[in-house]
């Protein structure tokens, strides 16, 4: 279960009904519930019309590096462009592909710089975020910023 301290009601609530800014889910257990609760905060998005668009940072960076011959870069487009996007394990690309840690800035600073919500999962704590990309952190924890994810695995739970 997640027992760390719960945003304002209003501020999820406004955010639900006009995502306007970025949404950062952060905790290092693993199993907490930040993807399940960052993809319920996209499908309200989608919901009231808006264009969304799910990915994993691994999945991101090695599709715009196997991509890079293709000028159109569909995913990255679709990811860069979507009205609302959800970037999920952020600091988990640097493996993935050559470079996959740029990609993947790249693509959040485009989203930043055009004003596009993005909603951002992370087992990066505050410090390691910080230290991992000052200026993408800095930028992102400007949005809603739910507070530490914590607790046990609840896909090992009976």
């Amino acid at each position: 279960s997640w027992n760390g301290p719960l945003p304002s009601e209003e501020a999820v609530s406004r955010w639900m009904i006009h995502p306007d800014r970025d949404v950062v889910l952060w905790g290092a257990s693993t199993g907490a519930g930040k993807t399940h609760i960052g993809t319920a905060m996209l499908y309200s998005a989608q919901n009231s019309g808006r264009k969304c668009f799910w990915i994993s940072a691994i999945e991101l960076a090695q599709r715009i590096f196997d991509e890079e011959k293709d000028i159109a870069q569909p995913t990255k487009t679709r990811f860069e462009r979507s009205q609302v996007a959800m970037l999920d394990d952020w600091g988990r690309e640097t493996g993935s592909a050559i470079f996959g840690k740029e990609k993947v800035i790249s693509a959040l600073d485009y989203r930043y710089n055009h004003r596009l919500p993005t909603i951002v999962t992370t087992n990066m704590d505050i410090a390691r975020a910080e230290a991992y990309e000052p200026r993408v952190w800095s930028r992102l924890s400007s949005g809603l910023v739910l507070h530490e994810f914590t607790g046990a695995d609840m896909r090992l739970a009976d």
